[in-house]
């Protein structure tokens, strides 16, 4: 028959210590603690708290000692960055200065950690160690917003919503990471201001934010006047001005309506505009072209009239002169006739030469020169007349008529001179 096992209280003391042990080496191996001097110690320039009560703090260590330990991770050169315990390592190196050299050494948790998650870490520890101002808690809310949405950029996964894991880092609830979301986004600077100056708490802060900027610059001046506004004194001026938002809104909706109202009609104007403009513009090209055809028929008109004129005058210029010509034609004929007879008188008059005086002599030669001129300017009158067949311009005609006159005038005289001679003898 097999034995009964049984477990002794020896037994399991044994196996709790082993227990225990087990988990101590683990500890060990996952949070290595190492003494490390100050100077290889190197405050992190990421920090952004305020480092406080440094005289307070380092008068506990000196009476109590160091009851947390430091958190570092490795960086070059043998030293190690500060990711908690910030005031702590200040206060220790006060005491150091003072002439307290067993704080030179102190004990440090080392993390091997890169640059998001060593800020990461630096602000959970911070936030669930100290008390911290408003300024501080919404610091944290903004750099841990930034830092998770860098890792979930570089790829890496991250458990669940941001606004989950920095409540959650943070120790706050949802309602209070999403009221300093909200402050960090939508508040103006002028009041962020006064919120780090402790002039404004984050309650109020909250209240503002929702409202417009236009509306934060009133309460701006309200607060600037050194009054004090209380959590219910904000909530009331918030809805007093949201309500003040609503109706400039709903007015501004209308104004809007009125103006895209207008527009289209001044849309609706301007195309009727162009389509008219294009109306007249085509009902001009026609009458510009219209006007074109009635200037170019006027012309063709004018052209007609004028070649009709000039025909007809040509015509009339043609028959006067041609009837002139034919007189011309005819008196010279009949000049030439009577030259003949002149020279047949002249003829006669040189046989009888011998029997005339001194007087008859001169008005032979007289005679003789007359004759000489009837026959030049009856030349010319020939001459002219022929040309006057090849060329129909009326100045020429007119010299050549009036020539013909003086030709006439001068034969009368020669006839009456040449009458009285002939008397004489």
């Amino acid at each position: 028959m097999a034995k009964k096992f049984s477990i002794t209280d020896n037994m399991l003391n044994n196996i709790s210590k082993v227990t225990d042990k087990k988990d101590t080496l683990e500890a060990k191996e996952e949070f290595p603690i190492e003494y490390i001097e100050l100077s290889k110690l190197m405050m992190n320039p990421k920090n952004f708290y305020e480092l406080r009560n440094i005289d307070e703090l380092a008068e506990d260590i000196e009476l109590t000692g160091l009851n947390t330990n430091l958190l570092v991770r490795p960086v070059a050169d043998g030293n190690y960055e500060l990711i908690g315990g910030h005031r702590r390592f200040t206060a220790l190196k006060k005491l150091v200065e003072k002439g307290l050299s067993k704080f030179n050494v102190v004990p440090c948790k080392i993390r091997e950690l890169n640059d998001l998650d060593s800020e990461i870490v630096m602000i959970t520890d911070n936030a669930n160690a100290r008390e911290l101002t408003e300024t501080e808690k919404l610091k944290q809310v903004e750099r841990l917003k930034a830092l998770y949405q860098e890792k979930k950029a570089k790829g890496e996964k991250i458990p669940g919503r941001i606004r989950n894991m920095i409540a959650e880092n943070l120790n706050l609830s949802l309602t209070q990471v999403g009221r300093y979301e909200k402050i960090s986004k939508d508040l103006i600077p002028e009041l962020r201001k006064l919120l780090e100056d402790e002039k404004l708490s984050v309650a109020s802060a909250s209240e503002f934010a929702i409202l417009n900027e236009e509306s934060q610059n009133v309460i701006l001046g309200i607060v600037n006047k050194n009054v004090e506004i209380s959590k219910n004194e904000s909530i009331s001026l918030r809805k007093k001005l949201q309500e003040i938002e609503k109706e400039k809104e709903i007015e501004k909706e209308k104004l809007l309506k009125d103006i895209a109202t207008k527009e289209r009609e001044l849309i609706s104007e301007k195309d009727k505009l162009l389509e008219d403009r294009d109306k007249y513009k085509q009902r001009s090209e026609i009458a510009i072209n219209d006007l074109s055809e009635i200037k170019k028929k006027q012309k063709e008109e004018q052209e007609n009239i004028i070649n009709e004129y000039e025909k007809r005058v040509t015509e009339k210029i043609e028959t006067q002169n041609k009837e002139k010509y034919d007189k011309i034609m005819t008196d010279l004929q009949n000049a030439k006739l009577k030259e003949r007879q002149l020279n047949e008188l002249l003829k006669n008059a040189k046989n009888e030469a011998n029997k005339t005086n001194y007087d008859s002599l001169k008005l032979n030669t007289e005679i003789i020169t007359k004759i000489k001129d009837v026959s030049i300017t009856m030349k010319e009158i020939e001459n002219r007349a022929k040309s006057l067949s090849k060329n129909k311009d009326l100045t020429i005609m007119v010299e050549l008529v009036s020539a013909y006159d003086e030709m006439l005038k001068q034969s009368k005289e020669f006839e009456k001179k040449l009458n009285s001679y002939l008397e004489l003898k």
